[in-house]
């Protein structure tokens, strides 16, 4: 099925849109199927449109309108897009989601029963989900880029209604509501929860009616939830209430900073609250009420409002109006990128049954911002960083002009700041560093200056964010200033990039990229782990792993034993703690100390679960420095049935996840068309006859740790409705 392409610049635009002749629209055109979802990447350079047939509509420097079929004829009901180019779908009425890879246009299906909200890390690695069935409780969980699902939990006397992960994934904020017991009482327990990242439930916090809304920062150690009954509260991270308010609406948006707290008002006011004190910063009338259709820029400064049943939208910059669009012909939804340069609109025109997309820019905010935001992943890779350093070379209000820059072999603008020593070998990300230089006579005053590798994070496929440098931060001449990867608390010696789960620099060969508050660049420094005059870590990459065997296959509920060998390259002695992995967690580990060029066997292992079907999976074997990993298969128990769905990973369900079989035959998401693993469906009881799917050409989904919940065939939700559930 195609889009086709209709008139730039729309007829629907009014006055008011018109008014602000800066603003272009680079997207206007139309499909043959309804649609009710869109979304954008925080630069603003992906679009994406979903639809009714289950397909979505890409936009970005390489495809004009290239529709993804993804074999699940089910409405989508969510998008979201992280740079640099992945999206995440969901269906609720299909109860499934997918990390979806925009090049390949495929990803991993994972089901959830009963589905209702999912939100994902910037880089798209972490993804969580909630779910809200129709007649039992609801569950939480926690599922990587990959499909295999990390961790879920049942939400056991509550729905899940909204949910919100933390920039890094080590906390999940969720919404709870009143579940209904047989379809008839409401029940349980509404409020706000918190877990961390293996799942536990830190606290909660009870409320009487049910939470619509809920957002969650780190860096100002506040979660945010709006309630069905017109109330916002507002928790710090160990669960006590900072403040809470009866004056504004149940429906609430958290900015990406975590500074400002946004709420459509039923009487069409829009206000904009500072998030730890409640204090309101300002207030205006729009004439509409978004609701849950309310979308906040990361700095809190921009925001798009959307009237979904009349398809009217307003965008607001700091409680002034500067662009409203109308339409109609039907409903609408909208979306604003992270960064506030741009938005899209979907409208669907009732009569015809088809769908209008258009997506705007505004060159003005992506002049002002794009110097210092550190999110805007996709100029990396189209020439930015070349744009940057020619101006830095002709640029006449360099520190240093005597500089000969035709010495410097970066080739960028000049600066006394140095790269000095890095370690960057191992998988802690608390352990990799690299240490910068003042090897000028002056200060280096470096608020606004950023840090980044050469393109992609550090690892092929991966989108980290940018290193700010603290406002004020300050470089004396001849100091010394280290950044690590990991978490800790920022000194004058020591800055902390911020990453909890993975490395920034690719170990491969990488490029350190500092760039000042201008944009330019003033330090480019490769760097490689095998560069041992460099790499000054001095035990780093001296203890490799190899895996030499597995007691493979084994039966399910058996003993699945890896051996490897250690080889220790240098001529001290190291002592190491050796883990197992399996579905990303560490399933056993030991202390092995191994004499100086030497080696050592270590044998590690875990009870696998049962499984209805064999299946297979990767475990790996790491060090500090280095990991092996192998695929080992774990065979169904003689006589187990196949009565459940196949090849699908499932989240939520506290069940150990092992590519059950048996989907049934009315989903049409069976079939795979997308190339997608297909969620597993350990206890289906939607009553649909079934039929037995083949083994999945994947590697099936990891085991799965808590209490199952009870299944049911309804997500609690119809058509597009999207975002926390109230009791219809």
């Amino acid at each position: 099925m195609a889009a086709s392409v209709t008139a730039r610049g729309g007829s629907h635009r009014s006055p008011a849109s018109q008014a602000k002749a800066a603003i272009d629209q680079p997207v206007s055109d139309t499909y043959d199927q309804p649609g009710l979802t869109t979304g954008l990447a925080a630069s603003g350079d992906i679009v994406v449109y979903g639809f009714d047939d289950g397909n979505v509509l890409v936009y970005d420097a390489e495809r004009d309108g290239e529709v993804l079929s993804l074999g699940v004829d089910r409405a989508v009901s969510h998008l979201l897009v992280r740079e640099p180019q992945t999206a995440i779908v969901a269906w609720m009425d299909a109860d499934r989601f997918s990390p979806l890879d925009l090049d390949a246009g495929a990803g991993p299906l994972i089901k959830h029963r009963g589905l209702w909200d999912i939100d994902a890390t910037a880089d798209g690695d972490l993804i969580a989900s909630v779910s809200y069935p129709a007649d039992a409780a609801g569950s939480v969980g926690v599922t990587d880029g990959q499909g295999s699902v990390l961790w879920s939990a049942p939400l056991k006397d509550a729905a899940g209604s909204a949910v919100a992960l933390a920039d890094e994934g080590e906390y999940v904020a969720v919404g709870a509501a009143h579940h209904w017991d047989d379809g008839t009482e409401p029940t349980g327990q509404p409020g706000i929860r918190l877990y961390d990242d293996t799942g536990t439930e830190l606290w909660h916090h009870d409320h009487d009616e049910d939470v619509l809304s809920v957002g969650i920062s780190t860096a100002h150690e506040v979660v945010t939830a709006g309630t069905d009954d017109g109330r916002t509260i507002v928790l710090d991270l160990e669960g006590n209430l900072l403040w809470e308010s009866e004056e504004y609406s149940g429906w609430i948006a958290l900015s990406g900073d975590g500074e400002t707290i946004l709420s459509s008002e039923p009487d069409g006011t829009l206000v904009a609250l500072e998030s730890t004190t409640g204090e309101e910063r300002w207030s205006t009338d729009v004439d509409m009420w978004a609701g849950e259709d309310l979308s906040v820029s990361d700095d809190g400064h921009r925001s798009l409002v959307v009237d979904r049943g009349e398809g009217e939208f307003v965008l607001v910059e700091e409680g002034e109006t500067i662009w409203t669009e109308s339409h109609d012909v039907g409903p609408g939804r909208g979306a604003l990128a992270g960064d506030g340069s741009a938005w899209s609109t979907i409208v669907t025109d009732l009569e015809a049954e088809t769908s209008l997309v258009q997506m705007y820019r505004d060159p003005e905010a992506v002049r002002e911002t794009e110097p210092t935001r550190g999110d805007d992943a996709a100029s990396e890779g189209d020439g930015a960083t070349d744009e940057d350093s020619s101006d830095g070379e002709d640029d006449p209000s360099d520190e240093d002009e005597s500089t000969d820059e035709a010495d410097d072999p970066t080739g960028r603008a000049s600066s006394s700041l140095a790269l000095v020593e890095y370690d960057i070998l191992g998988n802690d990300p608390d352990e990799e560093y690299i240490t910068l230089r003042n090897t000028g006579d002056e200060s280096l005053e470096m608020t606004g200056w950023t840090l980044r590798d050469r393109e992609d994070g550090g690892r092929v496929g991966v989108n980290l964010r940018r290193f700010d440098f603290p406002s004020g931060f300050t470089l004396e001449p001849g100091a010394d200033v280290t950044i690590v990867s990991g978490q800790g608390e920022d000194t004058d010696e020591t800055l902390y990039w911020g990453e909890k789960r993975q490395q920034v620099w690719n170990e491969d060969g990488d490029l350190v990229i500092v760039q000042n508050a201008a944009g330019e660049v003033v330090l480019e420094a490769p760097i490689t782990a095998n560069d041992n005059d460099e790499n000054t870590g001095s035990a780093s990459g001296d203890l490799t792993v190899v895996i030499d065997q597995t007691n493979a296959p084994v039966e399910g509920g058996e003993h699945l034993q890896v051996v490897a060998t250690l080889t220790n390259e240098a001529t001290a002695e190291r002592t190491d703690t050796i883990e197992l992995v399996v579905g990303g967690e560490v399933v056993d580990s030991q202390s092995v100390t191994v004499a100086g060029e030497a080696t050592h066997p270590v044998e590690l292992g875990y009870t696998t679960y049962p499984v209805d079907q064999d299946v297979s999976f990767e475990v790996t074997v790491r060090t500090s420095d280095d990991s092996a990993s192998t695929t080992v298969s774990v065979t169904a128990a003689s006589g187990a049935t196949d009565d459940d769905d196949g090849g699908e990973s499932e989240a939520g369900t506290g069940e150990p996840d092992q590519d059950d079989s048996d989907e049934p035959a009315t989903e049409p998401d069976d079939e795979n068309e997308s190339g997608a693993e297909d969620p597993a469906d350990p206890e289906d009881e939607s009553g649909e006859s079934g039929e037995s799917d083949a083994p999945p050409e994947e590697p099936a989904p990891e085991p799965e740790a808590g209490t199952e919940t009870p299944a049911d065939e309804s997500p609690g939700a119809t058509g597009n409705d999207t975002g926390g559930g109230t009791d219809e």
